[in-house]
């Protein structure tokens, strides 16, 4: 369908909608996009931006907001304000009401086929279908057997606060209605739960498309322990590893006799998923992440060769944010950008392939401007509290993972790529400055500073 007579037909679907108008709730509709993806983009008050697909009706599919014949995909870096959220479920039900008389090639052509199957490693297109704003995050317990130098949940490390079988059950269901369709089930270790198998089922039987279980990885030792997980439903297995050797991998998790198991467990995956392109085909991947730290930056192009001989289908390596131990030992652990990117000059190739299985996480785009990696993206965990009444039942709280302080250096005023930008940790500038930051001024590349 010609691009004119598709954005025609998506703002049928969206009338009374148009361009430019300011709704009640302060949204605006700033553009209509055929290619290279099939979405309408908005904006909304305080100026977050937020855009929504279209993706056919199927049985068990569901996702954020389901009219009956289309679903609504709500696509946001984070989790979105519940006045984003009030107002797509609001416009669902319209786009519910205009496409009743559409055929079948009309909501075709308004589905978005394009985009994320072709920009994204393959790990990672199921989530890209699915859409930031239908994944939902889950800490299952805060119980940690490991002493990360990075760790940005210091206080409940060590401590077992698990909430029972039941109570996750309930809240899968209940998210479930509201249409997440993505999981990621993490700890601190969340393989620490004797239950846990048991979650993942319930995850599975309610029709989560996508189950990730973020993992230190030490228990896939067990090669009956890794099967179970995978019958369950894992899809998608995370494991942090900060290191190609017991050395430096432990110099940052205070464990190095928890390297080899981690080594075994990728082996037993191997034995049982197999290599890159089964994984592909199967549509169950292994995943790694690496905080880089002062004390294993050196070490990182050769992790990157241990996981590629273990066929890691996504290799994530990330900065780390600068809150709990992080912060406390701030000039032990947290590199100056520059260093970051000298580092990583031997496995620039691999970084510039914008499908590519290794990425970069956490960084201002200003240090990473010509790769395709480097936003700072929110992300928010709900975790099981308590509201302090002895015996009442627990209730979920959100928390971020992102560091609370961020701000924009001298440098950034007029950055190109400001909007874009998340900001620069305060005692990041304290401490280094702006060393490593380039301002971005229209189509002229800037000096490292």
């Amino acid at each position: 369908m010609p691009g004119d007579a598709l954005t025609a037909l998506m703002l049928r679907a969206v009338s009374p909608l148009v361009p430019g108008t300011i709704t009640g709730d302060g949204m605006v509709l700033e553009a209509v996009e055929s290619y290279p993806a099939t979405r309408l983009c908005f904006l909304g008050p305080r100026g977050y931006r937020f855009a929504i697909r279209f993706q056919r009706s199927r049985p068990g599919a569901k996702y954020f907001a389901t009219t009956g014949r289309i679903d609504v995909i709500l696509d946001t870096s984070a989790q979105p304000p519940q006045a984003v959220e009030r107002f797509v479920r609001a416009l669902a039900a319209g786009v519910g009401r205009n496409t009743v008389s559409m055929s079948d090639d009309e909501l075709g052509a308004l589905e978005s086929r394009s985009g994320p199957a072709e920009s994204v490693p393959p790990a990672l297109r199921r989530r890209a279908t699915i859409g930031a704003a239908n994944l939902l995050d889950v800490n299952v317990g805060d119980g940690c057997n490991l002493s990360c130098t990075f760790c940005t949940d210091v206080d409940s490390r060590g401590r077992e606060m698990f909430r029972p079988t039941s109570f996750w059950q309930d809240e899968l269901g209940r998210a479930r209605e509201k249409g997440k369709a993505g999981l990621l089930i993490s700890g601190n270790e969340p393989t620490l739960r004797p239950d846990l198998p048991e979650i993942v089922a319930t995850a599975r039987r309610l029709g989560f498309v996508e189950i990730e279980l973020s993992t230190a990885g030490v228990r896939l030792a067990d090669r009956a322990y890794l099967a179970e997980l995978l019958a369950a439903g894992v899809n998608v297995l995370a494991v942090s590893i900060h290191g190609s050797n017991a050395v430096t991998d432990g110099a940052q998790t205070g464990r190095p006799d928890f390297f080899d198991s981690r080594r075994r467990g990728f082996e037993h995956f191997l034995e049982m998923v197999g290599d890159r392109a089964a994984q592909d085909r199967g549509g169950v991947y292994l995943k790694t992440i690496t905080i880089f730290t002062r004390s294993n930056l050196s070490d990182i192009p050769a992790l990157v060769t241990f996981l590629d001989r273990h066929e890691v289908s996504y290799i994530l390596l990330h900065y780390p944010w600068i809150k709990g131990a992080a912060a406390q030992r701030f000039d032990e652990v947290v590199p100056d950008y520059a260093s970051v990117m000298k580092a990583l000059q031997p496995l620039r190739a691999r970084l510039e392939q914008p499908s590519g299985c290794v990425a970069l996480a956490n960084l201002p785009p200003c240090v990473t401007s010509d790769l395709p990696a480097g936003r700072t993206s929110s992300k928010d965990i709900l975790r099981p509290s308590m509201d302090g009444n002895e015996g009442t039942r627990p209730f979920l709280r959100v928390v971020s993972a992102m560091d609370p302080t961020l701000t924009h250096a001298r440098c950034c005023e007029g950055c190109v790529l400001r909007e874009r930008c998340g900001g620069v940790p305060r005692r990041y500038l304290q401490r280094h400055g702006e060393a490593g930051l380039r301002a971005m001024r229209g189509d002229e590349r800037g000096s490292p500073r």
